[in-house]
């Protein structure tokens, strides 16, 4: 019996170990597929799909601090230089906002300082401004804003998958993407979120 259960349970393994390896070498000889157009749309248009999502997200997060701050501005006692000067700061992230096709990693590092210190003091500012409970807005763009951020990385992961598919893609495919002309022999290699080794 515990024989019968070893080799069952070997050839579980084995079979899960074969799956693996025939997807992953499915993936990585996509250029020999006839499918090989249909699949590199898939992967390009799930890419800019999951990038427009990312920078839609942070372009709303902003837009909220910015209404949020103008929520505080109405208020009496509340600080109005320090208003002012968040207003200024979220001008200034937006012109920074990353670009998909040239980001580098001390642009991204740069970008996340700037929104982070802007989040926390806008938090901060909140928590500083007298009769804010009657004002229902101001929590309502303050959940706004911190389930945005909070997002954002898994929002980044999501795109970094595909962009990572893409760029193998183009990696391993260059001569054929040339021959099928543009806009595919144009496409280049897109920097990524995470960590390079």
């Amino acid at each position: 019996m515990f024989n019968k259960l070893q080799a069952k349970l070997f050839m579980a393994i084995l079979g899960i170990a074969i799956f693996y390896a025939c997807s992953k070498k499915t993936a990585t000889t996509t250029s020999s597929q006839p499918d090989f157009k249909t699949n590199l749309k898939m992967v390009v248009d799930s890419m800019y799909t999951n990038w427009s999502s990312m920078d839609a997200s942070e372009k709303d997060k902003l837009q909220s601090i910015d209404r949020l701050l103008d929520e505080l501005s109405y208020i009496n006692g509340s600080n109005t230089v320090k208003i002012d000067s968040l207003k200024s700061s979220v001008k200034i992230i937006k012109t920074a906002m990353l670009r998909a096709e040239s980001m580098t990693s001390q642009e991204i590092d740069d970008y996340d300082v700037l929104t982070d210190k802007l989040i926390r003091s806008t938090l901060a500012l909140i928590a500083s401004t007298p009769s804010t409970e009657e004002h229902p807005l101001i929590a309502k763009l303050e959940s706004s804003i911190t389930t945005a951020d909070g997002n954002l990385i898994v929002l980044r992961y999501k795109y970094d998958r595909w962009a990572i598919q893409f760029n193998e893609i183009v990696t391993n495919n260059k001569g054929r993407l040339t021959k099928m002309g543009t806009p595919y022999s144009e496409y280049k290699i897109r920097p990524l979120f995470q960590i390079q080794p």
